[in-house]
């Protein structure tokens, strides 16, 4: 008797996925598939599982002649950008799908419609726009923390923090920054030494007002806000801020802080007065000041150019106007002095020549007296009835023998 063995096989499935990587970016809720099949023999046995809890499967076992979906869904809100593996487990083998995600959270819209995504652009929006990135940052704060949340922001106490300053300008700019986006608004005098030259004459208050202004300018874009106060008793100086605003800077960062001087306030024959106006105190930037001080001056000096001149010589009047404005002096002298005319128009400066014609007759009479100089005068008068205004000018002649 003989026996005949007999070897019995038994159809054996095998595994097949249509992925083995998923990219996924955005934020919110993702949805997906994945397809398994079955390229083997049999049924198709199994189980999908994934080692996180944001992660939901339509099933998680399956049994697939041909073919099985899969659908997923995703919560990003709850994610972090990663890469995850999902592990589909059968009796046809073991196939690992990676899903690399990468969280991208939603947008901040701007009142124009700006979308802003990460502080960077925050901080660039503010500076394009204040007053829209202030509504941003403080219209709600519910609304504000949660993207902040979104966007990985670590020190959102520090938001609530400055949140609550009621003046919204400066909690952005506060926040901004202590989040190493910008530097905190300087502002640098452009001109920290004021002088003024006044023709005392000007003190009797017939002059116009005489009035200036003190150049600031902001080193860095950003909230500023500080009082500009006159450090020094000097009734004489009125400003017209007694506050710095961001406001009061144009597109450049200037800012002009005018002010008047009140010569009625000046005592009378007073040569100098100087005083100092404080900005930037509180902000521990360090005594911002500026100096501005008067000298009053006459209202013009004449001088000639020598020391002597010749009985037949020539000279220069030289006339140097502190009023501010054209003047017009008249010139008075002896004849042998020749100046081409009595009066003359004077701007800033004017050098006038004149001649000396001492006549021969003059000359012999000083002469025979043995005496070889003499003196004379220029006067040279601005202004007129009471308030004139007279420079005496002493010259000396002298003759060769």
């Amino acid at each position: 008797m003989s026996i005949r063995l007999a070897h019995l096989e038994t159809a054996l499935p095998k595994i097949a996925v249509n992925v083995d990587r998923i990219n996924i970016e955005g934020f919110g809720i993702y949805d997906g598939t994945i397809n398994i099949s079955n390229i083997g023999e049999g049924v198709l046995v199994g189980e999908i599982a994934s080692p996180c809890d944001f992660l939901e499967f339509s099933q998680t076992e399956f049994s697939a002649a041909n073919s099985a979906q899969i659908d997923f869904q995703l919560d990003l809100n709850n994610a972090v950008s990663q890469r995850l593996p999902v592990i589909i487990t059968t009796n046809g083998g073991e196939k690992t799908v990676f899903l690399d995600i990468k969280i991208i959270p939603p947008a901040m819209t701007s009142g124009d419609g700006t979308q802003i995504a990460d502080l960077k652009q925050l901080c660039d929006y503010a500076k394009r726009d204040i007053a829209g990135a202030k509504n941003l940052f403080g219209s709600g704060r519910k609304e504000f923390m949660l993207w902040l949340f979104n966007i990985g922001y670590k020190s959102i106490d520090i938001y609530e923090v400055f949140a609550a300053d009621p003046n919204k300008e400066r909690a952005l700019d506060n926040f901004l920054v202590f989040s190493g986006l910008k530097s905190k608004a300087e502002i640098v005098i452009e001109n920290p030494r004021i002088k003024h030259r006044i023709s005392a004459e000007s003190m009797d208050g017939s002059a116009d007002a005489i009035t200036g202004a003190i150049i600031v300018k902001r080193s860095s874009w950003g909230y500023f806000e500080d009082d500009v106060s006159i450090a020094e008793d000097a009734p004489w100086l009125q400003l017209a801020k007694d506050k710095l605003v961001s406001s009061d800077f144009d597109e450049n960062g200037i800012c002009e802080i005018g002010y008047i001087l009140l010569l009625d306030k000046i005592k009378p024959n007073t040569n100098f007065v100087h005083t100092k106006v404080s900005l930037g105190l509180n902000l521990n930037l360090g005594n911002k000041t500026v100096e501005i001080s008067c000298i009053f001056m006459p209202l013009f000096e004449a001088k000639i150019d020598k020391s002597s001149y010749n009985f037949d010589d020539k000279g220069i009047l030289k006339i140097a106007n502190n009023s501010g404005r054209d003047m017009m002096i008249d010139v008075h002298c002896e004849s042998f002095v020749r100046f081409s005319a009595e009066r003359y128009l004077v701007g800033k400066t004017a050098e006038i020549p004149f001649e000396i014609k001492f006549s021969a007759i003059k000359a012999a009479g000083l002469l025979m007296k043995k005496q070889l100089n003499a003196k004379t005068k220029i006067d040279v008068v601005a202004g007129s009835g009471d308030k004139r205004c007279v420079r005496r000018v002493n010259l000396k002649l002298w003759q060769k023998i």
